[in-house]
């Protein structure tokens, strides 16, 4: 690794491709050479406000031009950055602030009353970023960006860089520091497996606090890519497509959906898109055919964790296609050059092909425990290896398959029931437009299989409709004995659903059930 620090990744690509169109964001277009000094300002300004060494400084925005240069400047200016999950409530917002010790949040435009209302729980210093009113700011973007250029402080590999709070849905978010070994490391080995260039060009349309798209900053930085940043809108993301030649960008399979639907409206195939790489969940049958008739780029799926850097696995264009009941799992593909995984039994003992087991990862991409719980990561990272707490197999060619969380199990009368494949079955239905199946507790049974159905518009399902359809997959105890119709699930910022909220009950709901 050049120099073993993320600052120094965007230097080395500043001196091979100094003129090379970096990034774009709006109106602005920035050269390598521009990012650079803006960056090198940017962390001589934030050092003026900030000058305590490793302190953790917050940013609060969409994706924007700004949010990638912050991603580099906050590192170069000695502190620690904490992206902060824009879809969380102010109370929520404020107990990380607090947790990691933030003093200095940024702001992006339209989340200045969020600020306000954060500052009223944990009062803290609010910086502004281009386009942000002047709502509760203490200092301005332009005003660091006036500071001269500074020198970049000094990084050690295993310093930490980033501070990164996980989902929360089983509990209390918790911090996941990661230094420049663990963010960098997982760059290279995901770049290597995606075969990402320097002729790439990579849209930040998913959320950039989440590592999901996070990696490609310092992966297309590194290479001499170019980043165009800009919030998934289907309508407005196919155009972009088009217009700035994007080869790369990575989408939940909701948002995959919504585009091969805006490029067929648009009588686009977007033929300069060679990688559509989507995670957070499988892709559906219906998902994968509408990408198949609707455009020409390859699928590519990606599984990883907070806990390592982002992704740890690659399921290649060619391998998608398996149809729903044709095996337990998702396929996730094959591990990334640089990352180590075993299926395990309950002692961390790997185990043997076609057995379920918790999928394990070493490598130099994992975290070395969560902020202030040393007991919780000493029970994660327990043998050498980080437990995911995913559960998962390998075939027999090696491909490793995803089965669900270890606690999404559900267990009914007796029998283990994995969520995952229910609801890939249940996903083949023309009517369902999203699912999501839990345990709900009952005094016969222990646990009911029920599922939560969003319809498609105009759509109509009955329970003896849909346990017709599943009863062709699935054993008689797998098939839901509850459905659920809501207006919407339940989700966390990386896209995946709440399953918590599901069996708590939150959600207003149309219900039908057999006793």
């Amino acid at each position: 690794m050049h120099g073993g620090d993320v600052p120094g990744t965007l230097v080395a690509a500043a001196r091979r491709y100094p003129q090379r169109e970096a990034a774009v964001g709006g109106y602005e277009r920035l050269t390598y050479t521009t990012l650079l000094e803006r960056v090198s300002r940017l962390a001589a300004g934030l050092r003026g406000v900030e000058p305590r060494h490793a302190r953790p400084v917050a940013v609060l925005s969409d994706n924007s031009l700004a949010y990638l240069e912050l991603y580099y400047a906050v590192v170069a200016a000695g502190a620690i950055l904490v992206p902060l999950n824009t879809r969380l409530a102010p109370t929520e917002l404020a107990g990380i602030l607090r947790d990691a010790d933030v003093r200095s949040m940024f702001v992006g435009p339209g989340l200045e009353q969020r600020a306000a209302e954060i500052n009223a729980r944990y009062p803290i210093r609010v910086i502004s970023m281009p386009g942000a009113s002047e709502q509760s700011i203490s200092v301005h973007y332009a005003d660091l960006l006036a500071a001269g250029p500074g020198k970049f402080a000094d990084c050690a590999p295993d310093d930490i860089a980033y501070l990164y709070y996980t989902s929360g849905t089983s509990g209390r978010p918790k911090g996941v520091p990661l230094t420049h070994r663990n963010v960098l490391s997982n760059a290279l080995s995901t770049a290597a497996a995606v075969g990402i260039t320097e002729r790439d060009v990579w849209l930040h349309a998913g959320p950039m606090f989440h590592l999901a798209d996070a990696w490609a900053v310092w992966a297309l930085t590194w290479l001499g890519g170019r980043h165009v940043l800009e919030r998934f809108k289907a309508e407005r993301t196919v155009a972009t497509i088009e217009r700035e030649r994007i080869t790369l960008t990575l989408l939940v399979p909701t948002a995959v959906e919504l585009l091969a639907d805006a490029a067929a409206a648009a009588a686009t195939r977007l033929p300069g898109l060679r990688g559509l790489l989507y995670g957070g969940a499988p892709a559906s049958r219906r998902v994968l055919e509408k990408v198949r008739d609707n455009l020409d780029a390859p699928l590519v799926h990606t599984y990883g964790s907070t806990e390592t850097a982002g992704t740890l696995s690659v399921l290649p264009a060619p391998e998608h296609g398996a149809g729903p009941g044709a095996a337990l799992g998702s396929c996730v593909g094959r591990e990334t050059p640089l990352v180590e995984i075993k299926v395990g039994d309950g002692e961390g003992r790997e185990i043997g092909h076609g057995e379920v087991g918790e999928i394990l990862v070493r490598g130099p991409m994992v975290t070395a425990g969560y902020l202030g719980h040393e007991e919780l990561s000493r029970a994660a990272l327990a043998g050498g290896f980080y437990r995911t707490g995913d559960l998962g197999y390998r075939d027999e060619n090696g491909a490793l398959w995803l089965v669900g969380r270890g606690t999404d199990m559900i267990i009914t009368g007796g029998e283990n029931v994995y969520p995952g494949e229910i609801e890939r079955v249940l996903l083949g239905m023309d009517q369902i437009a999203e699912v999501a199946v839990v345990g709900i507790a009952h005094p016969r049974w222990t646990e009911e299989v029920t599922a939560f159905v969003v319809l498609r518009p105009g759509a109509q399902l009955s329970l003896g409709e849909l346990r017709a359809h599943a009863g062709r997959y699935l054993g008689g105890y797998k098939i839901p004995r509850t459905m659920r119709i809501v207006d919407e699930l339940s989700k966390n910022g990386a896209g995946k659903v709440d399953r918590a909220a599901l069996r708590g009950g939150e959600l207003p709901f149309e219900g039908e059930s057999v006793s």
